[in-house]
């Protein structure tokens, strides 16, 4: 379940936070983990056994200016 994810802008360093909006899915989708964080994206993991997920999610920071 785990889901590359890449920034649409490239950050200065990894002193950013993914916040996560919203989640729908299709079964049980447990909890939703941001992992494998770089300056140019991230990884999204769910816990649960749900067949599909939907996340929207907005990232704030990692900029050193």
């Amino acid at each position: 379940s785990k889901q590359s994810v890449a920034l649409a802008t490239r950050r200065d360093n990894l002193n950013y936070i993914v916040v996560i909006v919203s989640v729908t899915g299709e079964g049980n989708i447990g909890e939703v983990e941001v992992t494998d964080r770089l300056v140019n994206g991230f990884k999204l993991n769910y816990t649960g056994s749900a067949s599909s997920v939907a996340v929207t999610y907005a990232v704030i920071g990692g900029y050193d200016k």
